[in-house]
């Protein structure tokens, strides 16, 4: 096993989402989301969670927390970070220049975005350079899971969390590991779904991290032969995590498997 270049930690960037509602009250939310680039397509999607998009959005579903967003819509995104090479930037998009999709069912906390005109210094409908961004082949697929993707591999996210180096902005990494079986959902009153838990701390601001499970293995060639690699695989995005009845951090957090982005991603191109 080795450790991850830099640019797994730069591929994470921060989304902050501005909300208003029929009286001008604002409401931000922040989080982490990250770039999926898909083969075919020349643009990228950005993905992250789903309660960072629609204010009302929780699951459980609460009334209460429905009642009081419900007339909250997106005014703009802000997304922060290091598209390419160490140049911190941003770009917005305002209200009805992106198109976001959401998930069949509606307890996985995903959302995909792909943006169709961003502000920078100027409005342009040509795409941002960004090139601190995940590969579609990188995501792990439904066979891999118990297969390739097993039980107490390592895995870590990069996000955008309250340690964040606040003068440059960098963000930083957790590490966990598995410890569900990852060939099967997540059924509990938090979580439920096609979901894995991991054993890593997960806090605010990490909400739309990309979750990472690292390379094992040797490789073999050059005179090396036998054993098994595999490399490091995207294996899904962070959502939150589980409270023990003191209502403490438990120290395991809940992601929704990648299959849920391809499945977004899919919908989206």
């Amino acid at each position: 096993m080795t450790g991850l270049p830099a640019q797994f930690l730069y591929a994470a960037m921060q989304i902050r989402t501005v909300f208003v509602d029929d009286v001008d009250q604002r409401l931000t939310k922040c989080g982490t989301a990250f770039f999926v680039r898909h083969p075919t397509e020349p643009e990228v999607c950005l993905v992250t969670n789903r309660h960072l998009i629609q204010a009302f959005y929780k699951f459980p579903s609460d009334l209460m927390q429905e009642r009081r967003f419900s007339n909250y819509k997106i005014e703009y995104i802000d997304v922060i970070g290091r598209f390419s090479g160490d140049n911190l930037q941003t770009f917005r998009s305002i209200h009805g220049h992106y198109d976001i999709v959401f998930p069949d069912n509606e307890c996985h906390d995903i959302a995909v975005i792909k943006f169709r005109k961003i502000i920078t210094e100027i409005m342009t409908d040509a795409p941002i350079k960004i090139d601190n961004v995940f590969t579609y082949d990188t995501l792990a697929q439904s066979h891999e899971f118990g297969d390739k993707i097993l039980v107490c591999d390592i895995v870590a996210f990069p996000s955008y969390s309250e340690w964040v180096s606040e003068k440059e902005m960098r963000p930083t990494f957790r590490v966990g590991w598995v410890v569900s079986d990852p060939r099967h959902g997540i059924d509990l009153p938090e979580v439920k779904g096609d979901a894995m838990l991991i054993e890593g701390f997960s806090t605010s601001g990490s909400s739309g991290a990309p979750v990472i499970a690292l390379e094992k293995g040797i490789r073999t060639g050059s005179g090396l032969q036998g054993g098994s690699f595999r490399p490091f695989r995207l294996v899904g995005v962070n959502a939150g995590h589980l409270r023990a009845k003191d209502y403490l951090h438990a120290n395991l957090s809940y992601i929704f498997k990648s299959t849920v982005i391809d499945e977004c991603i899919k919908k989206a191109i």
